[in-house]
């Protein structure tokens, strides 16, 4: 089997077949994308979005949410949700429940969503629902928002439940952006600033364009839909 059609391979769970599915933002333009796992079936499924930073996919639940980074330099950022194919969107933290948000994390054992706040220099969460926003995080020291000081924004966030642990980056100079893991596929999925969408082995090999120059884009998500 060449690399082609492993790519377009389905694969069963629970007795039903499971397609591959990526869905990645479109800051410049204020989309939500979804394709196929090889780059085809390109839709848009959201637009009007408010420079879209960050995505997560609930397959169980059949929904997506993600971050609006809004204006940096005012506090309006928001998270929405929205199902799989776009429908039933709503504004789960209202503008200005979170200054400049980036990248969001899905806890489903907790029921928490987790999300850098950037210019606002905090790591938050909050319930699935929105409510109970929270600040985990403050790495302002006393200095007004929206912050400048790149030692001191939040923009990557990943959570380890298992041992009660998030984990964040601060701003660096790197080109790419989001990144999307498929472990039973041995693959990662990485967007950039340029446009790009590229596919690698989970160590980095056979690196490959799958979408070129498609716009600003920042987050993407993989998951496998029934």
């Amino acid at each position: 089997m060449n690399a082609t059609e492993t790519l377009k391979t389905t694969r069963t769970t629970g007795g039903e077949a499971a397609t591959g599915r990526l869905f990645f933002l479109e800051a410049s333009g204020g989309r939500i994308h979804s394709a196929n796992a090889d780059g085809s079936d390109r839709k848009v499924i959201v637009d009007g979005c408010r420079i879209p930073d960050g995505i997560v996919v609930d397959v169980k639940a059949g929904h997506i949410y993600w971050t609006n980074m809004g204006i940096p330099t005012k506090n309006d950022g928001s998270i929405e949700r929205a199902d799989l194919d776009g429908q039933n969107r709503k504004k789960i933290v209202p503008e200005g429940g979170t200054f400049t948000p980036k990248q969001l994390h899905l806890e489903k054992k907790s029921g928490k969503l987790y999300w850098c706040d950037r210019e606002g220099m905090r790591v938050m969460r909050a319930n699935l629902d929105g409510s109970n926003i929270e600040t985990l995080f403050d790495s302002s020291k006393g200095d007004a928002r929206p912050g400048t000081d790149e030692t001191k924004v939040c923009v990557g966030i990943t959570v380890d439940p298992d041992r009660g642990q998030i984990y964040w980056t601060q701003k660096g100079t790197e080109e790419g952006i989001g990144i999307a893991l498929d472990f039973k596929g041995n693959r990662m999925f990485v967007t950039d600033l340029a446009g790009n969408i590229f596919s690698a082995k989970l160590d980095g090999t056979e690196k490959k364009p799958l979408l070129v120059a498609q716009g600003n884009l920042t987050g993407i998500a993989y998951a496998e839909i029934s």
